[in-house]
């Protein structure tokens, strides 16, 4: 399976995941939400842009309200890569 990042053609090799903590309560667990793409190791990057836009952070937020579930908190947003079996 090649690589989800336009004109790439390398072996996709990592699956990212997001993860979050809720502005209430910062230290409880992390949200996780797995990305629906690969990447390459070239493209495994640990910028969370590269995957959330101002867009899709607002979506985030309005799904989980909607869902009755904790603010997350923007700042606490990490991408993590889980490897392709």
């Amino acid at each position: 399976m090649n690589c989800s990042k336009l004109n790439c053609t390398c072996l996709a090799t990592k699956r990212p995941v997001l993860t979050f903590a809720s502005k209430r309560w910062p230290t409880a667990a992390r949200a996780r939400a797995e990305v629906g793409l690969v990447v390459c190791d070239t493209h495994a990057v640990d910028d969370v842009a590269e995957y959330v836009t101002d867009a899709g952070w607002a979506q985030i937020v309005a799904t989980l309200r909607a869902a009755g579930k904790a603010e997350p908190s923007r700042e606490s947003l990490q991408v993590h890569y889980v490897a392709l079996n």
